[in-house]
């Protein structure tokens, strides 16, 4: 179980989807999102990553990452993180190759690609909330142009 068997499931997924040469497959799906899957040189896991919020992030929307990620109920096992390099708060997911099939492998995909939509739009709701009611407690106004 490696890449080559990597490979194999993404060519049954769609031709012409597998691995460049540093282990890499990108996604597109939805309006903008970009799904990233990684086979490290080890072979052992794959990994499954796409941005949520671009960085730097406000206080808001990391204190949601973290309510969001207790437990990992929400985000269906994956695992909220912030890219040291980019500061983008990225859902990750992994799972080992030796512990998968096929069916798997597509049903994972499809619900991370599902999940990654619903966490963000969870995430933006609950901050944009978070703001307001911070803002009201300030005597800002509750809608409108923030500066």
């Amino acid at each position: 179980m490696s890449k080559e068997t990597v490979n194999r499931w993404l060519v049954d997924l769609h031709d012409g989807l597998a691995l460049d040469e540093r282990g890499r497959c990108f996604f597109s799906y939805g309006s903008d999102d970009t799904l990233k899957l990684n086979v490290p040189s080890d072979g052992v896991s794959f990994f499954l990553s796409s941005v949520l919020v671009k960085g730097p992030l406000d206080q808001p929307v990391q204190h949601q990452a973290l309510r969001l990620n207790l437990f990992q109920e929400k985000t269906r096992g994956g695992a909220l993180a912030v890219d040291d390099k980019t500061g983008d708060l990225v859902l990750c997911f992994r799972q080992r190759i030796a512990e998968c099939d096929f069916v798997l492998f597509r049903n994972i995909i499809a619900n991370f690609a599902e999940t990654v939509t619903a966490v963000r739009r969870e995430l933006m709701e609950k901050a944009v909330r978070a703001e307001r009611k911070n803002g009201a407690e300030r005597g800002l106004p509750r809608h409108g142009v923030f500066c």
